[in-house]
Protein backbone atom coordinates (compact mmCIF):
# COMPACT_ATOMS: atom_id res chain seq x y z
CA UNK A 1 0.00 0.00 0.00
CA UNK A 2 1.39 3.26 -0.57
CA UNK A 3 1.73 6.18 1.78
CA UNK A 4 0.33 9.10 2.17
CA UNK A 5 1.89 12.88 1.65
CA UNK A 6 1.62 13.04 5.95
CA UNK A 7 3.50 9.47 6.45
CA UNK A 8 6.08 10.35 3.94
CA UNK A 9 6.81 13.58 5.45
CA UNK A 10 5.58 13.65 9.02
CA UNK A 11 5.81 17.14 10.56
CA UNK A 12 8.67 16.21 12.84
CA UNK A 13 10.60 15.18 10.06
CA UNK A 14 13.74 17.05 9.72
CA UNK A 15 16.21 16.77 6.33
CA UNK A 16 18.54 18.55 4.10
CA UNK A 17 18.52 18.12 0.30
CA UNK A 18 21.70 19.01 -0.98
CA UNK A 19 22.15 19.54 -5.26
CA UNK A 20 25.13 19.27 -7.28
CA UNK A 21 25.08 21.70 -10.40
CA UNK A 22 26.16 24.48 -12.13
CA UNK A 23 27.32 27.98 -11.28
CA UNK A 24 24.53 29.73 -13.80
CA UNK A 25 27.13 33.06 -14.00
CA UNK A 26 30.44 30.79 -14.77
CA UNK A 27 29.68 27.31 -14.89
CA UNK A 28 31.76 26.21 -11.71
CA UNK A 29 30.58 22.92 -10.27
CA UNK A 30 28.20 24.01 -7.24
CA UNK A 31 26.41 22.47 -4.20
CA UNK A 32 22.90 24.05 -3.34
CA UNK A 33 21.60 23.15 0.65
CA UNK A 34 17.64 23.33 1.00
CA UNK A 35 15.83 22.90 4.37
CA UNK A 36 12.81 20.29 4.57
CA UNK A 37 10.85 19.77 7.25
CA UNK A 38 7.00 18.32 7.46
CA UNK A 39 6.18 18.80 3.54
CA UNK A 40 7.86 22.45 3.32
CA UNK A 41 11.02 23.75 2.15
CA UNK A 42 13.10 26.68 2.92
CA UNK A 43 16.46 28.18 1.98
CA UNK A 44 19.27 29.03 3.75
CA UNK A 45 18.22 32.17 5.12
CA UNK A 46 15.58 30.52 7.79
CA UNK A 47 18.77 27.78 8.14
CA UNK A 48 19.63 26.86 11.78
CA UNK A 49 23.54 26.55 13.14
CA UNK A 50 23.36 23.42 13.29
CA UNK A 51 21.56 23.14 9.00
CA UNK A 52 24.52 25.46 8.58
CA UNK A 53 27.32 23.11 9.88
CA UNK A 54 25.64 20.58 8.23
CA UNK A 55 25.82 21.85 4.68
CA UNK A 56 28.89 23.06 4.97
CA UNK A 57 29.98 19.75 5.86
CA UNK A 58 28.63 18.59 2.53
CA UNK A 59 31.02 21.18 0.58
CA UNK A 60 27.92 23.81 0.55
CA UNK A 61 29.33 27.02 0.29
CA UNK A 62 26.81 29.44 2.55
CA UNK A 63 27.32 33.36 2.67
CA UNK A 64 25.80 36.42 3.71
CA UNK A 65 24.77 38.10 0.09
CA UNK A 66 22.90 41.31 -0.74
CA UNK A 67 19.60 40.73 -2.94
CA UNK A 68 18.29 43.78 -4.95
CA UNK A 69 15.01 42.25 -4.88
CA UNK A 70 14.30 42.38 -1.23
CA UNK A 71 16.61 45.16 -0.25
CA UNK A 72 18.25 43.03 2.32
CA UNK A 73 21.00 40.70 3.12
CA UNK A 74 20.54 37.12 3.92
CA UNK A 75 22.55 33.70 3.86
CA UNK A 76 22.35 31.86 0.31
CA UNK A 77 23.92 29.58 -1.23
CA UNK A 78 27.22 30.46 -3.21
CA UNK A 79 29.00 29.36 -6.06
CA UNK A 80 32.83 29.01 -4.58
CA UNK A 81 34.90 30.40 -7.90
CA UNK A 82 32.84 33.31 -8.52
CA UNK A 83 30.31 34.20 -5.49
CA UNK A 84 27.23 34.18 -7.63
CA UNK A 85 24.22 33.61 -5.36
CA UNK A 86 21.04 31.48 -5.52
CA UNK A 87 18.00 33.77 -4.38
CA UNK A 88 15.71 32.90 -1.97
CA UNK A 89 13.00 33.22 -4.87
CA UNK A 90 15.10 30.50 -7.47
CA UNK A 91 15.86 27.71 -4.21
CA UNK A 92 12.38 25.95 -5.46
CA UNK A 93 14.10 25.67 -9.00
CA UNK A 94 16.15 22.53 -7.19
CA UNK A 95 13.63 21.02 -4.92
CA UNK A 96 13.79 17.16 -5.51
CA UNK A 97 16.82 17.21 -7.64
CA UNK A 98 19.75 16.10 -5.23
CA UNK A 99 20.80 13.55 -2.25
CA UNK A 100 18.14 13.90 0.77
CA UNK A 101 20.13 13.74 4.42
CA UNK A 102 17.97 12.83 7.69
CA UNK A 103 18.83 15.63 10.34
CA UNK A 104 19.49 14.37 13.61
Amino acid sequence: MDKTFDQQHPPDLHQMEITEDQCRDCNAPMKIAIGLMGGSFYGPERFTDQEIQFAKSKGVCLENKFSKTVDKTYLANICPKCGSFIGAFFVHDYLYCGKIYDIA
